[in-house]
């Protein structure tokens, strides 16, 4: 937990810190004596807690405190985006006058306004609305650590892969200039919320930290990626969309020195030891499973758009459900292929980040999200690899996704 005191009189603020320290002895406390101190402070840090002398100066070393640089400081934190609001506001005050005129200002933004009497009896109530922010607190951490705050979040590492989004979802900004929120109504008839993540590059590092991030701040219930992908010729089609039933990180391991004979040079290889981490076949990769044994077509206005954006490359596709190879290198290889394919028999896809993915969504301290990555196979990890089917692959898997959130999916 986080608190800050302000305080022009320094006897009472140490008398402040004590009381903090007592009754949150882990808490971070921070100090400043005046309005340019607090100011500066609350555009670096958030607070759990801020004790507030509502008469202060502005300026320690010169100026007399008033109400009415405290009112200034309030309205300033409040309205604009460049300061981070505590989540609560304790006003303290040995002048009576500004007890009163609190009333009719800036009450609305404290939890409570203490008066400094001689008794001493301010010093109960102040640590009693301690206990009451530290009680409070823990029971939001319960909340956000038990129960979901919206409906859907998808990501995609690259631009490109975002950009089917702008057409099929009613895409709005939000305070987070990568993230975008939507509405979109579920196969109930209730509308629902969903923001999507454009993290703007990839990797496994990206993917996870943003991901991770993203969980912390929503809490949505369901998260899918989706994008493109390398496949195996020999089990895929141009086009076709894969349901990461598992992603094995291929080149995390250890480089090893091996020897044919004793007085031989020694050859350096890299054995892969990877630790797959396994959707567990939960509701929405059921759910995908469920779908591809239905096996309905493909609707006829989708697969027209898709056969010109890719250039008649792809005519149809399948949905499967695999397990991809996931590294963070681009494969232009097939020998490298062979290898990570070698890892297990159902891989059939390789990216660069539904492993840093499925790690944020499996290890995450907030309510655990249903998730899957799902990709469309763009091109097959050879030298012939080029970006040309980007644009249909990334259709390929937005439409997918719309369709298991708007038609799908069972959220209630």
């Amino acid at each position: 937990m986080k608190i800050l005191i302000v305080h022009d009189r320094k006897e009472v603020a140490d008398v402040l810190r004590e009381i903090v320290a007592e009754e949150a002895p882990t808490c971070e406390i921070d100090v400043r004596e005046d309005l340019l101190g607090a100011r500066d402070i609350l555009r670096e840090r958030f607070y759990d807690l801020m004790i507030l002398d509502l008469t202060l100066p502005v300026d320690a070393t010169f100026g007399s405190p008033s109400l009415q640089n405290v009112d200034l400081l309030l309205k300033q934190i409040i309205s604009d985006p460049a300061y981070k609001v505590p989540a609560d506001i304790l006003g303290i005050t040995a002048d009576n006058d500004a007890l009163s005129l609190v009333k009719n200002s800036i009450s609305e933004h404290l939890m409570a306004s203490i008066p400094e009497n001689a008794d001493g009896a301010w010093k109960d109530m102040v640590a009693q609305k301690v206990r009451y922010v530290r009680s409070s607190r823990h029971a939001r951490e319960v909340v956000s650590h038990s129960s979901y705050g919206i409906d859907v979040a998808i990501v995609t590492a690259l631009d490109k892969e975002a950009a089917p989004y702008g057409d099929l979802l009613e895409l709005r900004p939000t305070a987070h200039k990568d993230i975008s929120g939507f509405p979109f109504q579920s196969k109930d008839g209730v509308w629902r919320k969903g923001v999507l993540l454009k993290i703007g590059k990839s990797g496994q590092a990206p993917a996870a930290s943003e991901t991770q991030a993203l969980i912390s701040l929503y809490r949505p219930r369901l998260i899918l990626m989706t994008g493109f992908c390398g496949g195996r010729l020999e089990r895929t089609g141009p086009g076709d969309l894969v349901a990461f039933t598992t992603s094995f990180a291929w080149d995390y391991g250890k480089w090893t020195e091996k020897r044919e004979r004793e007085e031989a040079e020694p050859t350096i290889t890299f054995e892969p030891r990877p630790t797959p981490l396994s959707v567990d076949e939960n509701g929405v990769d059921h759910l995908v499973r469920t779908l591809i044994a239905r096996d309905k077509p493909n609707p006829a206005d989708l697969e027209r758009r898709i056969k010109e954006l890719s250039g008649g490359a792809i005519e149809g596709w399948r949905v499967r459900r695999a397990a991809a190879g996931s590294g963070s290198a681009v494969v232009t290889s097939e020998e490298i292929l062979e290898r990570i394919s070698g890892l297990d028999e159902n891989i059939y896809a390789v990216d660069m980040e539904s492993y840093g993915f499925y790690l944020a969504c499996r290890t995450t301290r907030m309510a655990k999200p249903d998730f899957l990555c799902l990709k469309s196979v763009a091109d097959f990890c050879n030298g012939l690899k080029n970006s040309g089917l980007h644009e249909a692959c990334s259709m390929i898997s937005a439409e997918f996704a719309k369709r298991l959130i708007t038609k799908e999916y069972e959220f209630s």
